[in-house]
């Protein structure tokens, strides 16, 4: 009886170190809040929250635009929101299990620390006051250079500018989800006690070394969770002096949320895309999408890519969804390294463009 009560109280003090739960047996979701902050004024870039549901082998990263507010009077959430708010509460219906904050030169060490970030940029972005020029094609960027990819505000027309608000988080998304589908290869070099600890020390969390390791193996092993991102629906408004400012809606929000969950268990089916031919072989494009369409992809759109001599077929996927990702690698016979991440408010879901390595055999198998 005694060794029983022993082994009991041991289980449960386990288990109290865990927080929210083991990260890949708990029954019920775990909430991460994540903030990306300023390390001087304490401004938000970037806040969120990382839901991991270990049953379905599902990961959910949801942000809220900092530049939005809850009300055409009030301050932008990147000015924080009190201490007992928290949008995401609200949202999820849950408060947190763990925390993550990070500042801007943190991230920028932990993306050096991993080699850099492989990123498709589809087309040439120069931000005004930048450091670097960001042309079009596979690029490597640099802790540095994801950075200011992710944080610069682009420019807009007089009156849009709120648009240079929704693409920088949308960058941001982009630049998270190449690097978290590109873990899994280097997991060698980073898994190491050396590299864990550096890597824990430029975060504030509650997290202990290994359980943040624990976390990264999620993502970073042979057999990684599957990641989507979604950000909280905008709405536009009117400030003064007739300022058009992005409004933050909870309610729309938590509806987005969840049906989320409702769908953890649901197959992805149907998605829409585009194909373009980047090769001088005639109708590609048009012959790829009578052998593709209907096989868990809508081919909407078929065109000529701006080059025609494009050497590598590559999938870049707007929606947000490594399920979708997977899905056109098999079905196009892609390799790993040549699917790439950029969020957009497009119906269509990703664009795939056909190079001169393309096999048509492949996509005649069943």
């Amino acid at each position: 009886m005694k060794r029983l009560l022993t082994f009991l109280i041991g289980l449960m003090l386990t288990a109290c170190s865990f927080g929210g739960g083991d990260f890949t047996t708990s029954e019920d979701p775990i909430h991460i809040r994540l903030s990306l902050q300023d390390k001087n004024d304490k401004s938000l870039f970037l806040y969120g929250r990382l839901v991991i549901f270990p049953m379905e082998r599902r990961a959910l990263f949801f942000f809220v635009n900092t530049e939005a507010r809850t009300e055409t009077t009030a301050d932008p959430l990147r000015k924080g929101f009190g201490v007992f708010g928290d949008p995401m509460k609200e949202i999820t219906g849950k408060g947190h299990d763990h925390s993550i904050t990070i500042s801007p030169e943190s991230l920028s060490r932990i993306i050096d620390l991993t080699e850099g970030v492989d990123f498709f940029v589809e087309d040439p972005v120069i931000f005004d006051k930048g450091k670097f020029q960001y042309p079009d094609g596979v690029q490597l960027f640099s802790g540095e250079q994801a950075k200011e990819f992710s944080l610069a505000k682009g420019k807009f027309e007089k009156g849009s500018e709120y648009l240079a608000d929704i693409d920088r988080l949308f960058r941001a998304e982009s630049v998270l989800m190449n690097v978290l589908w590109q873990l899994p290869g280097k997991m060698d070099q980073i898994d190491r006690p050396e590299q864990i600890k550096l890597m824990h020390s430029l975060l504030d969390t509650d997290l202990s070394e290994e359980k943040f390791r624990e976390l990264l193996l999620l993502f970073g092993s042979d057999r990684p969770f599957d990641v989507s991102v979604m950000e909280a629906p905008l709405e536009l408004g009117t400030a003064g002096f007739g300022e058009k400012v992005l409004l933050f809606k909870a309610d729309r929000a938590e509806f987005l949320y969840n049906d989320y969950v409702k769908s953890l268990k649901t197959k992805v089916d149907g998605f829409p895309i585009q194909v373009l031919n980047g090769t001088d072989t005639s109708r590609l494009a048009s012959r790829v999408k009578d052998l593709v369409h209907n096989r868990g992809v809508r081919v909407l759109n078929t065109d000529n890519y701006r080059s025609q001599d494009f050497a590598h077929s590559t999938a870049i996927e707007h929606s947000g969804d490594f399920r979708k990702a997977r899905l056109l690698m098999e079905l196009l016979g892609l390799a790993e390294n040549r699917v790439f991440f950029r969020r957009r408010a497009l119906d269509l879901h990703a664009t795939v463009i056909m190079g001169k390595d393309f096999n048509m055999k492949s996509l005649l198998k069943e």
